[in-house]
């Protein structure tokens, strides 16, 4: 092999070293560009509880930049286990003093970039105060996913956005409220 041979088998393999050093550039670039994607279409929700003498309100809003897919929605307490919002006025004991309710249901639903859903909001004279203690213990979870199903659950303040391969579906009691309509529940309807 000559000098000259050499030197371009050097060039080439140079060549070469160079080209798969680019490649790897190129590939590191698309990655940072696909994160970079991801989180350009991020939502980030946020709760807050308004608990003041004569209302106790619940907010979710979504603070991030692209659309919540919630699925899954659920307030607990410790000595009661899950709740529905309007089980917190009977356990409260707040019923008699309630002049107004309002309740959206939030599990399967979309919430886009600063939209705000008012969970549940109950006003009424001393209400507020009734629901202080319970208010305390209740825990909030929430789960939601991004478009590009990247999913967090914010379980209150302990467990704020915590990422997670996906959200489980809550049994809401939709299959018991459409057991209401069915034969069995109509044959023991008609019995005396």
């Amino acid at each position: 092999m000559t000098r000259h041979d050499r030197n371009q088998y050097l060039l080439s393999a140079a060549a070469l070293g160079m080209s798969a050093l680019a490649m790897f550039f190129a590939f590191m670039e698309m990655r940072s560009s696909d994160r970079q994607f991801d989180t350009s279409v991020w939502p980030y929700v946020d709760l807050t509880i308004s608990l003041s003498e004569d209302v106790m309100a619940l907010d979710v809003e979504n603070k991030g930049i692209g659309p919540a897919f919630i699925h899954e929605f659920r307030l607990s307490h410790p000595e009661h286990g899950d709740i529905e919002p309007l089980a917190l006025i009977e356990l409260a004991g707040t019923g008699e003093q309630m002049t107004s309710s309002s309740t959206t249901s939030l599990t399967q639903s979309v919430m886009s970039a600063g939209d705000v859903v008012n969970a549940f909001r109950f006003e009424g004279e001393g209400i507020g105060g009734d629901m202080a203690s319970l208010v305390r213990d209740l825990e909030i979870q929430i789960c939601y996913c991004s478009i590009n199903e990247a999913c967090w659950n914010n379980t209150g303040s302990t467990s704020f956005r915590t990422p997670v391969n996906q959200c489980s579906l809550q049994d809401n009691g939709a299959e018991r409220a459409l057991d209401a309509f069915g034969p069995a529940h109509r044959n023991s309807e008609e019995t005396p």
